[in-house]
């Protein structure tokens, strides 16, 4: 028996199926800067940059929450009057590259696993505590 990915499951997308996806992590990105620059002197940190990045993630993947990531940090630190010692934005970087690697791990996971999921060749639907369907594969 032979090993087998998952990605040979699940087809690559091309640039035209993917570039909504992008375009929604830069729009996501660029919404995100100006409502931070305004909370900043309320918040102090990049609370909000970094909850908008880790949406992105969560919802289409690391791509597009790196894609979100570069777009806000441009345009904060363009923004910025001062730019001052960097002491306090590179840690924000730091942390929303770690929040895409990880988020983008569990995006894969998931993708991942509904591929399985779908494969099977038995009745699965997936429920939660409410009995919402989250998930039905194709026999069901």
């Amino acid at each position: 028996m032979s090993y087998q990915t998952l990605s040979q499951f699940q087809p690559r997308l091309s640039f035209r199926q993917r570039w909504p996806v992008l375009a929604i992590g830069v729009t996501a990105g660029a919404l995100a800067a100006p409502l931070q620059l305004l909370a900043k002197s309320r918040l102090g940190g990049y609370e909000i940059l970094l909850g908008v990045v880790s949406m992105v993630v969560i919802a289409l993947g690391a791509g597009s929450g790196l894609l979100a990531l570069f777009v806000s940090t441009v345009i904060t630190f363009v923004a910025t009057p001062s730019r001052g010692p960097l002491i306090g934005f590179l840690p924000f970087v730091a942390i929303g590259v770690l929040i895409c690697w990880i988020g983008g791990r569990l995006y894969r996971d998931r993708q991942n696993l509904a591929a399985v999921l779908w494969c099977i060749d038995e009745f699965i639907v997936i429920v939660d505590r409410n009995v919402h369907i989250q998930f039905m594969n194709h026999i069901a």
